[in-house]
């Protein structure tokens, strides 16, 4: 029987951040360097040479761990090594104790459609609605006018993302944004305001004119979400 499924996986940290794969392959290898067939090459230190493989089957996908020295988890959650586990559509997946996170989508699953964190937020609007930003953060996903954002959004920049529609409509405060995002480390103002020169590159008409991040001058920034 033909395998209908289709996945792909987006890169959301380290190596690669931003790229994305199709699976549409049997079989799909993921490592260092290209020496072991892996078709997802990950040039880190931490990840072993054979760290895991994605295999495409009739009923989905399934994810194992290949006897990787730092491990794979899915959700935060460390995986058994070399035992299939399923993937389900938004899953996050990631390496070395997460020096890299991969996520997952699948064609089959909510990849087309919102979630229902998503339509409560949202109030019942559909992928087809013009909404300007509408952000799922159960799902990690994030609609502008209508669409889904694919590749998905870095983590830092996600979280960004996810704090300012949390307080749409409000002044959030460089502080504020810093002990959200940056919770344990030192972060300086140049690196919030790179991070939000990303995200409006992603979400804004014109980035140059932002009108729904708007730059609260000398304090912050604030989210018009319906702008």
């Amino acid at each position: 029987m033909e395998n209908e499924h289709e996945g792909i996986l987006v890169v959301e940290e380290g190596e690669g951040q931003g790229s994305l794969f199709r699976l549409v392959q049997e079989t799909t290898l993921i490592g260092r360097g290209e020496s072991q067939g892996n078709k997802i090459v990950i040039d880190n230190a931490f990840v072993s040479r054979s760290h895991a493989q994605i295999v495409r089957t009739e009923r989905g996908f399934l994810l194992r761990d290949l006897g990787s020295k730092n491990g794979t988890s899915i959700n935060g959650r460390q995986i058994e090594p070399q035992v299939d586990h399923s993937l389900s559509d938004g899953d996050l997946i990631e390496l070395a104790r997460g020096v890299v996170a991969l996520r997952f989508h699948e064609s089959e699953g909510t990849a087309d459609l919102p979630g229902e964190e998503f339509k409560r937020l949202a109030g019942g609007a559909t992928s087809g609605e013009k909404a300007g930003i509408l952000v799922d953060v159960k799902a990690r996903d994030v609609w502008v006018d209508g669409e889904r954002l694919a590749p998905s959004l870095a983590l830092k920049d996600f979280e960004l993302l996810a704090f300012l529609y949390e307080n749409r409509g409000a002044a959030c405060s460089k502080d504020e944004i810093a002990s959200r995002v940056w919770p344990d480390e030192f972060v300086t103002d140049e690196q919030i305001e790179q991070c939000v020169r990303r995200v409006r590159k992603r979400v804004e008409p014109d980035p140059y004119r932002p009108r729904r991040i708007i730059t609260m001058r000398g304090y912050g920034y604030k989210l018009v979400p319906d702008a």
